[in-house]
């Protein structure tokens, strides 16, 4: 499920790693490998090919979304095309660049007794 990519980070220069997300991944397993590569190095690529993985990654970003929470970290991703080679063809894969960001806190929110 996982291959690191040499890449400039968002935040700075350091390396991003890339999540291969599959139709068979599990979106809550995607989802905590997600919030833990944000919560260390603040960015992640997310790759899925075919319409049911795409499926499963989106579910998995937003699940990472709840599991960030506690950290007060929120997440935005930039959606994109990339063309990978895998077992000498060419395939298009949607390519979602997640970075993590402070959480605003709205007026009648407070972080007592969490």
């Amino acid at each position: 499920m996982r291959a690191e990519v040499w890449a400039p980070h968002p935040n700075g220069g350091a390396v991003i790693e890339t999540l291969r997300v599959s139709a068979g991944s599990r979106p809550n397993a995607v989802a905590g490998a997600i919030a833990a590569l944000l919560r260390q190095g603040g960015a992640v690529e997310v790759q899925a090919i075919g319409p049911h993985a795409v499926n499963q990654a989106v579910k998995a970003i937003a699940v990472a979304r709840s599991y960030l929470e506690q950290d007060h970290l929120d997440l935005t991703t930039a959606p994109s095309f990339v063309k990978l080679e895998l077992h000498s063809e060419e395939r298009t894969a949607v390519r979602f660049d997640v970075v993590a960001i402070p959480r605003e806190e709205s007026e009648g929110e407070t972080t007592e007794g969490v």
